[in-house]
C-alpha cells in the first residue's frame, strides 16, 4: 500500500515538474499548486533519503567528468563574444542568409552559430544576450530560440561518439542529421507568421568593437558563464534525483509498457528513453550501456538530442528569467526537431540516396529563398 502511495505522489510531482512549468511560461502567475508538491516532494525525500544521496553523487559525477570540461569553455567564448562585439563580424557574414532564408534580423546569426559549436544550452543564452543588448526582439528572440538551441560537437563528438558510442562516424551522422533538423525547422515553421516574414528590426551599422579593456570583458564573461555552469550542473542534479524516485516508485512502468506494445521497444530501452527525456546526459549514457543494435542506438539517441529533455528546457526557461519572451513555439518546435532527426537517421539507414535527393531540395529551397527576396527587393525599389 505504501509503495502504491509513493508512486502516486510521485507520478503527481512528476506532473508538476512539467506543468507548473509551462503554466508560467503559457500564463505568467504562480499557483498553490506548485507550492503543495514542493511540500509533496521534500515529505518523500525525508523519507527515503538515500535514493536522494546517491544520484546526487552520480549527477555531480556526470556534472565535474562530461559537462563543466565539455560546456564552460564554450560559454565563456559565447558571452566574450558578444560583449566584445565579434557577433557583428558573424552578422557581416551571414545575416543576409539568415535574413533572406529565415527572415530573421541578421544580428540573430550569433546566437545560430553559437547553438552549433556551443551546445546546450549556449545558443539560448547568446539569444538571450543579444536581445539584453537590443539586438532582437521578443517576438524575434522567441522565434530564434526554435532553432538556435541545440547540441554541440563537443557533446556528440566528444562525449556521445568518443566515449560512450565509440564510433566516431556514427557520432558525426548523429550531429549532420541534428543541425540539418534545426535548419529545416527553421525553413518550415518559424516564419510562418501573420503577415509574411519577420521583418529585419535592425539596420546596417558599422563593426565597432567593445571600447572597454579586453580583461574587463574577459572578467565578466567568466563570472558569468561559471553562474550559467553552476546553474546547469544544479538543474541536473536535481534531475537525476528526480528521475531517480520515478525509478524507484514505478512511475516509469506505465509509460515504458505503451512504448512496449505499441512499438515493440525493449524495456530497458523504454526506460534509458524515459530517462533521456527528463535529462538529456543521463538518458544518453545509459543508452549506450544496452545491448541494442546500432540503428536503435542512432535512432533513440537522435531523438534525445533534438527534443533536449525537460533538464535543458528549465535551463532555458531559467535563463530566459523575467523577459517577456514567448516559448510556446520553442517546445513544440524542440519536439518536432526529435521526430524529425528520427526520421533522417531511418532515410540515411534505409535509403541515402533518398536522403541526398531531400538535401539537394532543401539546398535549392534556400538558393530560391534568397534569389526571389533580392527580385522582390528590386522590384519594390523601382515601384513595380
Amino acid at each position: 500500500m505504501q509503495e502504491k502511495q509513493l508512486s502516486f505522489i510521485l507520478c503527481i510531482y512528476s506532473c508538476e515538474v512539467i506543468g507548473v512549468q509551462v503554466w508560467k511560461t503559457l500564463f505568467g502567475r504562480r499557483s498553490l499548486y506548485g507550492f503543495i508538491c514542493f511540500i509533496i516532494f521534500l515529505v518523500v525525500w525525508l523519507w527515503s533519503p538515500q535514493i536522494a544521496v546517491e544520484a546526487a553523487k552520480n549527477g555531480l559525477s556526470l556534472c565535474g567528468c562530461v559537462i563543466i570540461p565539455s560546456l564552460f569553455p564554450f560559454i565563456v567564448l559565447s558571452e566574450l563574444f558578444v560583449r566584445r562585439g565579434y557577433h557583428q563580424y558573424l552578422t557581416a557574414l551571414l545575416g543576409p542568409v539568415l535574413t533572406k532564408v529565415f527572415g530573421l534580423p541578421s544580428h540573430g546569426a550569433a546566437a545560430l552559430v553559437m547553438g552549433m559549436v556551443g551546445g546546450y544550452p549556449v545558443g539560448a543564452s547568446t539569444g538571450f544576450s543579444l536581445y539584453d543588448d537590443k539586438k532582437l526582439t521578443e517576438e524575434e528572440t522567441g522565434t530564434l530560440l526554435c532553432f538556435c538551441n541545440n547540441a554541440g560537437p563537443a557533446f556528440i563528438l566528444g562525449v556521445v561518439g568518443g566515449v560512450l558510442l565509440k564510433s566516431p562516424k556514427a557520432a558525426l551522422l548523429l550531429y549532420i542529421t541534428h543541425l540539418v533538423s534545426a535548419l529545416l525547422i527553421g525553413l518550415v515553421c518559424v516564419d510562418q507568421k501573420k503577415g509574411g516574414y519577420i521583418q529585419n528590426s535592425s539596420k546596417d551599422e558599422p563593426i565597432t568593437e567593445a571600447s572597454r579593456p579586453f580583461a574587463i570583458d574577459f572578467t565578466a564573461s567568466v563570472e558569468r558563464a561559471f553562474q550559467i555552469a553552476l546553474q546547469i550542473c544544479g538543474f541536473l542534479v536535481f534531475f537525476s534525483v528526480l528521475i531517480s524516485y520515478l525509478r524507484a516508485s514505478g512511475a516509469f512502468a506505465i509509460p515504458a509498457k505503451i512504448l512496449n506494445q505499441t512499438m515493440g521497444m525493449d524495456t530497458e530501452l523504454a526506460y534509458a528513453l524515459l530517462t533521456g527525456m527528463v535529462e538529456l546526459s543521463t538518458g544518453i549514457t545509459e543508452l549506450c550501456t544496452l545491448n541494442i543494435s546500432t540503428l536503435q542506438q542512432l535512432l533513440c539517441a537522435s531523438f534525445l538530442l533534438g527534443w533536449g529533455g525537460l533538464c535543458i528546457h528549465a535551463q532555458v526557461l531559467s535563463l530566459r528569467g523575467t523577459r517577456i519572451i514567448g516559448m510556446t513555439g520553442y517546445f513544440l518546435c524542440k519536439l518536432l526537431q526529435g521526430i524529425l532527426s528520427v526520421c533522417l537517421i531511418s532515410l540515411f539507414w534505409y535509403a541515402p540516396i533518398l536522403l541526398m535527393v531531400i538535401f539537394f531540395f532543401v539546398i535549392c529551397l534556400i538558393i530560391y529563398r534568397c534569389v526571389s527576396k533580392k527580385s522582390s527587393r528590386k522590384m519594390s525599389e523601382h515601384g513595380v
